[in-house]
């Protein structure tokens, strides 16, 4: 009787833990910043922040994220997953309205450089289109 209590108990353990955790596969993005960090040197950037990008197995449409960015700064986004054919960003002004997107309708760019007209908060809207792949990251780098 006490094996048969001592066996249910780990069944529900396991349960408890798996759906606490997800069921989803976790999203490791070391190797897509560390992509996306190497982008900015040559080009000139310093980095400033990266993003995680995980739609927990497209459970999400699209993963947001706010910064606040300065006039007169020219800053870039990079992006890196699996299918960088399919990972984009849209950037919003504060009004929400889109200033720059790295898919255009028809081609994914794994980056967007933008020089901010004025100070205060932008929104980063990624989102994964035509791609099985829901893991990635960002990186947003400054230049002055």
């Amino acid at each position: 009787m006490k094996n048969s209590l001592k066996a249910g108990k780990s069944v529900l353990l396991i349960m408890f833990l798996f759906l606490t955790f997800g069921a989803y596969a976790q999203c490791d993005v070391t190797q897509y910043t560390d992509k996306c960090v190497e982008k900015l040197k040559p080009a000139g950037f310093r980095y400033l922040k990266s993003y995680k990008i995980d739609t927990q197995n497209g459970k999400k449409a699209v993963v947001d994220y706010a910064y606040v960015l300065s006039a007169g700064i020219t800053y870039i986004i990079t992006l890196s997953s699996t299918d960088t054919k399919g990972l984009f960003v849209r950037l919003l002004d504060s009004q929400k309205k889109e200033i720059v997107s790295s898919y255009n309708g028809s081609q994914f760019f794994p980056a967007v450089q933008i020089k901010a007209q004025k100070t205060g908060i932008y929104y980063f809207s990624y989102a994964f289109k035509d791609s099985k792949t829901h893991c990635g990251a960002s990186v947003l780098g400054l230049k002055r």
